[in-house]
């Protein structure tokens, strides 16, 4: 279940991309087939600070031309705009503060800075991180009948030279997890399977966290479970992404997961439910939810076909 201080950021981030996309749709031509959606592709999932960063977005359904909007955001003490060529550009800073447990992990104190990019059917975005920090970018296209189906978020630790340089750091330990755990000659179902063994193996169901504080305490909720897993994949050479969804038919409670794509087909991977210390389940259910087809993951989860149509709900 997530933690509830993390689901506002969401909703802000949402809020902010449908306005951006409201004001900057130009009017539609051709023929209609369907609501657009994105996936993207990118040069990085690990860089350093002035390394430029490449993601490449491909859009399906809707009708040209389209809007896209990147909302680019970072967690940090302090943050300087990255730097970005063309498009209409709003800045926003808001605070993200949790409650103070005496942790010196915790976010208190921590604010998140947020930029939106909104560009015309330019598929091809490049910044330049200017700092440090796990840098999380959702990804939106729209038409002007169509609203967009949920955004595509991804996660990019950029690291200084302080963290190349510490063995213990979120750059160097996710870096380390991937080569640990992956070998040559590995599937990727294998691949797949082993990252879900080394989250689960390191990670303890707490409170929400950052994606860099989670890597550093190996504590989190669903979101940090499903958004590190995404982040390992990614590392090996995986299409992985995070599904925000709800699990138990009855209650409905928010939860996050993963699909991987396998041999062309998107298998569920929820690595949060699958780890004991979350005491959901009881007893030992460590492999229960992993690279699940969807029609068995709809016994106990659902999702949003409009969020998500490409990976249509069974039923």
């Amino acid at each position: 279940m997530k933690h509830a201080a993390s689901a506002a950021p969401r909703r802000l981030i949402s809020f902010l991309l449908a306005l951006a996309l409201a004001l900057a749709v130009p009017l539609a031509a051709g023929a209609d087939s369907g609501r657009p959606y994105v996936t993207i592709q990118q040069s990085h999932y690990v860089a350093r600070v002035g390394e430029p960063i490449t993601l490449f977005a491909e859009i399906y359904g809707g009708r040209k031309p389209f809007s896209i909007t990147y909302a680019l955001r970072c967690e940090a003490d302090r943050f300087t705009a990255p730097r970005v060529s063309g498009g209409l550009s709003v800045e926003l800073e808001y605070e993200f503060v949790y409650e103070d447990t005496g942790d010196p992990l915790s976010d208190t104190g921590r604010k998140t800075y947020t930029w939106l990019y909104s560009f015309t059917e330019q598929t091809v975005f490049t910044f330049v991180p200017t700092c440090r920090g796990v840098y999380n970018l959702d990804v939106q296209a729209n038409d002007a009948r169509q609203p967009c189906a949920g955004a595509t978020s991804i996660d990019i630790i950029v690291a200084d030279d302080s963290d190349a340089a510490s063995s213990g750091s979120a750059w160097n330990r996710a870096r380390r997890a991937v080569s640990d755990t992956i070998r040559a000659g590995m599937t990727d179902r294998q691949k797949a399977s082993a990252l879900h063994g080394w989250v689960e193996t390191h990670m303890s169901y707490s409170r929400n966290y950052g994606t860099e504080e989670a890597l550093l305490s190996y504590r989190g909720v669903c979101e940090n479970y499903a958004r590190l897993y995404a982040l390992l994949c990614s590392l090996a050479g995986l299409e992985c992404r995070v599904i925000d969804g709800n699990f138990n038919p009855e209650t409905y409670e928010s939860h996050a997961w993963n699909v991987v794509r396998i041999e062309g087909e998107w298998l569920h991977v929820d690595c949060t439910w699958d780890d004991k210390s979350s005491q959901r389940l009881g007893g030992d259910f460590t492999r229960r939810y992993l690279m699940l087809p969807s029609h068995r993951m709809a016994e106990d989860h659902s999702w949003e076909t409009e969020e998500y149509p490409w990976l249509p709900y069974p039923g």
